[in-house]
């Protein structure tokens, strides 16, 4: 456990600036990458079970083709 919390404070990133690679710490970047993915679960699972759903949809009338276009924006938006 403590290992992890080090492994976090310690994290650096590199980043390649006009052809120079420059090490810098990112250590705030990573704690709210690991605490969304604690918090909110794996996104590409959600991205695949959402992308089933909008698949799977049948518009039989104009008013469920509007409802098809708002869910749809909405989770393309998301």
């Amino acid at each position: 456990m403590e290992d992890d919390h080090q492994k976090i404070l310690d994290y650096t990133q590199v980043r390649n600036v006009n052809g120079m690679e420059i090490e810098e710490r990112a250590a705030a970047a990573i704690l709210i990458h690991t605490i969304t993915l604690h918090v909110l679960g794996n996104p590409k699972e959600e991205q695949a079970s959402a992308k089933l759903v909008l698949i799977n949809l049948r518009c039989p009338t104009l008013s469920d083709y509007r409802w098809y276009k708002d869910v749809f924006l909405t989770n393309v938006l998301k």
